[in-house]
């Protein structure tokens, strides 16, 4: 929104999750893949960013994104055992290239990444943890229930399944990032549409599932932003984004507010 403090901004929203550095924490150790804490001072400034959030919007739940799936070259030293390696050399992230993959399948970083998820959560900054890349292997399992574990059971478990169901994570996990990247045919909505149905059902409570599809042609696909919108609204008691495709080359999730997520649902 043109001329507006970020924190307006982001009090505009009922849920936000971000790396903890968007809440201004800051980890405690470098490289920052090796940290098992945050700065003083950093809590400090972001327990204020938190009241002052609170104060703009009573309603907002803060998630902070833990790292397990990539990472930047500058996570963990480029010798460290955490890394993912195929024929001695990291395994890309993703084709954009500058992240390298972390070894989900060794239980010591599983479990540093739990007490990551702790650490944050214990700051009393951010109401729990996001996971992204989420998938049903027998790892991600695993690392779902270190996690809970770690945090306890009040803490909040978002991961990001796309539109798939997480049958297995569903004792550990409180909501799915719903981050649809296919909404082109009438299959596409109904799959996305059994699927939130089926995590408003399922999963932990409370419950904070969340759908997010990306514009067509434009950020004026107002039919679409609206069909997103009310499909939320409908099938569950969560949340909704509209938002810049992925492929673009700016930061992803970035949005306008449209004045259509202005109105209130109380009776008249």
């Amino acid at each position: 929104v043109t001329g507006e403090s970020s924190i307006d901004t982001m009090a505009r929203h009922d849920l936000v999750f971000h790396a903890p550095g968007g809440f201004g924490l800051r980890w405690d150790r470098r490289p920052s893949g090796l940290a098992g804490g945050f700065t003083d001072d950093s809590i400090r400034a972001a327990l204020t960013t938190r009241q002052a959030l609170l104060q703009k919007n009573p309603h907002i739940v803060l998630i902070a994104e833990i790292r397990y799936r990539d990472a930047a070259a500058g996570y963990l030293p480029d010798d460290h055992p955490w890394w993912l390696r195929r024929d001695g050399r990291r395994v890309a992230g993703w084709a954009e290239g500058g992240f390298y993959q972390l070894d989900i399948a060794n239980p010591a970083f599983r479990d540093h990444v739990a007490a990551q998820a702790r650490a944050a959560v214990e700051t009393g900054v951010v109401d729990g943890v996001m996971l992204d890349w989420w998938d049903e292997n027998d790892e991600r399992v695993a690392l779902a229930q270190a996690v809970r574990e770690a945090i306890g059971p009040h803490a909040l478990i978002l991961v990001n399944t796309n539109d798939r169901r997480a049958p297995r994570s569903a004792p550990y996990v409180n909501g799915l990032f719903m981050e649809c990247t296919r909404t082109r045919s009438p299959a596409d909505w109904r799959r996305i549409a059994d699927t939130l149905a089926w995590a408003e059902a399922h999963l932990r409570e409370p419950r904070i599932n969340c759908l997010e599809t990306w514009y067509h042609r434009s950020r004026r696909d107002l039919p679409l932003m609206r069909a997103t919108t009310t499909l939320v609204l409908t099938h569950s008691d969560g949340y909704c984004l509209f938002s810049d495709p992925n492929d673009l080359p700016t930061p992803d999730h970035r949005h306008d507010w449209y004045p259509f997520w202005d109105n209130g649902l109380a009776a008249r």
